[in-house]
């Protein structure tokens, strides 16, 4: 009599590519797996939105500062600039 068995494995880890430009053009990642041939595998590949947001914000976040510190500064030199030209209207956003 043959028993079927049903095992649910579950396998996650990031896949990290370097930034620093040094990859050849026709770089191609490889996995091996070694498996058994009496068995039947089921493999998905599937993104992770809290893994790409997390990338996002640990490759941008330096930024966000000089950003919003540049855009105050165009906002207030543009608001300064309309009060000089208009000395009788304010225009505040």
């Amino acid at each position: 009599m043959e028993k079927n068995f049903s095992l649910l494995a579950r396998l996650s880890f990031p896949v990290h590519m370097s930034k620093d430009g040094n990859v050849p053009e026709n770089y191609r990642a490889n996995v091996s797996f070694n498996l058994n041939p009496g068995c039947v595998y089921e493999l998905s590949i599937k993104p992770s939105i809290p893994s790409m947001w997390g990338q996002i914000v640990r490759i941008y976040s330096p930024m966000v500062f000089s950003f919003v510190v540049s855009a105050t500064l165009l906002t207030l030199a543009q608001q300064i600039k309309t009060l000089a030209e208009n000395k009788d209207e304010v225009i505040f956003f």
